[in-house]
């Protein structure tokens, strides 16, 4: 296996990578792409360097929903929301149930929340 690492500067950077035989791209910060043109255009840079055992190149995006609702990803992220060829999970720091929140991190975000409930 190889694992390779991309800056998100300028999606165009992506258009001329050229590794081929890809079975899996996994976007951290999704919600950085300028708008949805520029990340189907990356998508598509990688599904055409799909490793030919592969059926298909599977795409994994994270990221921190933006507070505006009429953001491109949170827009993308509803209308596939009920499509069959994807899998939407939406989490909070309030469904951690591995431990990564502690007590300390649970008590400064309640700070934040009572002090300035717009900021949280």
């Amino acid at each position: 296996s190889t694992f390779y690492f991309y800056g998100q500067d300028d999606f165009q950077k992506l258009k001329s990578n050229d590794i081929g035989n890809i079975i899996a791209v996994w976007y951290e910060e999704a919600a950085e792409f300028n708008d949805q043109e520029d990340f189907d255009q990356s998508n598509v840079t990688f599904m055409r360097q799909k490793h030919p055992r592969a059926k298909f190149v599977q795409f994994f995006w994270s990221y921190n929903p933006p507070r505006n609702p009429y953001s491109w990803i949170n827009e993308w992220f509803e209308s596939i929301k009920t499509n069959k060829n994807y899998l939407a999970h939406s989490s909070t720091y309030l469904d951690d149930e591995l431990g990564f929140v502690t007590e300390q991190m649970l008590e400064d975000i309640e700070r934040i929340k009572e002090n300035d409930y717009d900021y949280y």
